[in-house]
């Protein structure tokens, strides 16, 4: 079954067009053009990929959102100082840890006009080679903003809600066994005085 499936032929269908492409003389790609109900499958397939696009786009959207929120109320927290500080808060539910404020610059070399100007050059010419890789080298300057890093404490509280139902099931269990006492203590009552059978 499975020999049969690697060796089976193209489909011979009238919605179904194939193309090859080459490189450097090689078969490289072979192209189904689908036209047709057969499209239409794989149509309906783009079209949940685009929604789940959307999802993603909505989803980090609403994350980052999250985050300028987030970070909004934890400024307030700590002093101006504090920002060159990874700052940490930590509540019974989450700790949420935002990062220290960080500027600098970005520094890259324009290869395209420095390779240019060195095929000019002949070889030898170390300080005039260097003196153009700082004519040609751009400085940015950039400002990173803190990142915020959110981790929700499931655990902690699973173990706070399993504490809370042992100690109320040992509770239960208590008063169980006291009016089981007590059942039983007045059972004996009323068979000493002959009112049980």
């Amino acid at each position: 079954m499975i020999l049969n499936e690697l060796f089976e032929a193209r489909q011979t269908h009238p919605e179904i067009e194939y193309k090859e492409k080459k490189v450097k003389g090689v078969l490289d790609r072979v192209i189904a053009l689908l036209s047709g109900n057969k499209s239409g499958a794989f149509t309906r397939i783009a079209q949940r990929y685009k929604r789940i696009d959307r999802l993603q786009k909505l989803m980090k959207e609403e994350r980052d959102a999250l985050n300028k929120e987030i970070k909004a109320k934890i400024r307030p927290l700590f002093d101006v100082q504090d920002e060159i500080y990874t700052r940490i808060i930590e509540t019974a539910s989450l700790t949420i840890t935002l990062s220290r404020a960080q500027s600098g610059t970005n520094e890259y070399l324009d290869i395209e006009s420095y390779v240019e100007e060195l095929e000019k050059l002949m070889p030898g010419m170390e300080k005039q080679i260097e003196a153009l890789r700082k004519q040609f080298t751009i400085v940015e300057e950039f400002e990173k903003d803190e990142s915020v890093r959110v981790r929700v404490k499931e655990d902690e509280g699973d173990d706070q809600l399993t504490q809370y139902a042992s100690r109320a099931a040992a509770m239960i269990s208590a008063r169980t066994e006291a009016l089981g006492a007590q059942l039983n203590s007045i059972k004996q009552h009323m068979a000493a005085d002959g009112l049980l059978n």
